[in-house]
């Protein structure tokens, strides 16, 4: 999700604070523990880093990134959601 909300941002997405709350949804709603909040932070920053150290400005790249990334994102919430019947 950093990655994305980065890249998103980058690009100018519309929905680029999206991911950002997406974020603070999920560390309520699974963060129950100190230590279960911090591992949500620091995976969340650790894509936004990532990105943020190969993608300076908005190119083709990292358009394609983006669509990439929201894709797996897709897929992975769709096999959980198939699993544990969200």
């Amino acid at each position: 999700m950093g990655s994305l909300g980065y890249l998103r941002t980058l690009c100018g997405g519309k929905e680029a604070d999206v991911w950002r709350e997406r974020m603070t949804a999920l560390i309520e709603a699974e963060g129950r523990t100190p230590q279960r909040r911090e591992r949500l932070m620091s995976a969340y920053n650790a894509g936004f880093r990532a990105y943020s150290a190969t993608h300076r400005s908005c190119s083709a790249g990292s358009q394609e990134a983006a669509r990439r990334l929201a894709a797996e994102g897709d897929r992975l919430s769709r096999a959980l959601a198939g699993r544990y019947g969200g």
